[in-house]
């Protein structure tokens, strides 16, 4: 059986067994219900151990959640920085357009004459689309804005995904054609996560993102 991330424990709370839980779902009401199943990882447990949700309240950023049967600290306490998941055939289908995390990252992307590109290796969410980060060989990753005019078909069974790359969409290509010198990050100063994230948003406008033929988010975490 396959599990996904839905949370991590980060402390416990109190002494009758709740705990702090960052959320990493989409799903929050579904997979904290209460009665619902859920499966810890402790650190240093080789086997999932399966507990039901007994209570949820939201606390800061985070939620606390006690589960059926484990009222006190020392009963959670060897979970502090563990994880909580999800089974795989306790989550539902999503909507035609909608995909889990999970099933994009790691993805080949082909563009529509079926050169390989690269592949997928994370999601991020700037705004009004995913935009989804293709590692390509030799190259600068490629930002692809999940929405119609550029991703062209995603075929989960074959491992693929088919873009467009629309203009201003591919720095690289960019670079070259204006002569290879100047800086690739298309902005001046900006570098690390700060570049990439700004980068993400000039994506995730591209083709007027908002508008006419935006997909939504399109990606799902667990």
């Amino acid at each position: 059986m396959r599990y996904y991330n839905v949370g991590k424990i980060v402390n416990t709370h109190g002494l009758r067994g709740e705990v702090r839980v960052v959320v990493t779902t989409d799903f929050v009401e579904e997979r904290f219900r209460p009665g619902n199943t859920l499966y810890v990882f402790p650190p240093k447990a080789e086997t999932p151990l399966p507990v039901e949700v007994a209570h949820v309240r939201p606390h800061k950023r985070m939620l606390l959640v006690k589960f059926k049967g484990y009222d006190t600290i020392s009963s959670v306490e060897p979970w502090k920085g563990g994880f909580i998941k999800v089974a795989e055939e306790d989550r539902r289908p999503l909507s035609e357009g909608e995909f889990y995390f999970d099933q994009i990252i790691g993805l080949d992307v082909v563009d529509e004459d079926r050169r390989p590109i690269g592949r997928v290796k994370e999601i991020l969410q700037p705004g009004a689309n995913d935009v989804w980060v293709v590692e390509r060989p030799g190259k600068r990753d490629l930002l692809v804005p999940y929405i119609d005019e550029v991703v062209r078909a995603v075929d989960l069974d074959g491992g693929r995904i088919v873009v467009r790359l629309l203009p201003g969409l591919d720095d690289d290509e960019q670079a070259d054609d204006n002569d290879g010198g100047s800086d690739k990050s298309g902005r001046a100063g900006a570098s690390g996560g700060g570049a990439e994230a700004a980068d993400a948003e000039d994506a995730a406008n591209v083709g007027g993102a908002s508008g006419d033929g935006a997909t939504g988010g399109g990606g799902r975490r667990a």
